[in-house]
């Protein structure tokens, strides 16, 4: 009797943990890696257009990136940064 509160907690904690690391995931993809450092680097040398958000930036971005990568398993070669 005691053993089904356990696996239902055990059960709960893995799920917990799963969901947790998704952003982490994310937050280390190729495409946000890129797309922060070329963000980064047009903050550094002020070449970030008027009024255009890191929200903006990032969705350009990783269209553009996701492309250039399909392009890249296409051909063999390395299309991006």
């Amino acid at each position: 009797m005691k053993v089904l509160p356990i696996l239902i907690v055990l059960a709960g904690t893995l799920c917990i943990t799963v969901f947790a690391s998704l952003p982490v995931v994310a937050a280390t993809s190729p495409a946000m890696k890129a797309c922060s450092q070329q963000w980064a680097d047009m903050k550094n040398a002020n070449k970030v257009p008027e009024g255009e958000k890191w929200s903006a930036f990032w969705s350009q971005c990783s269209k553009g990136f996701c492309g250039q990568e399909r392009q890249r398993h296409s051909d063999g070669r390395k299309a991006f940064g």
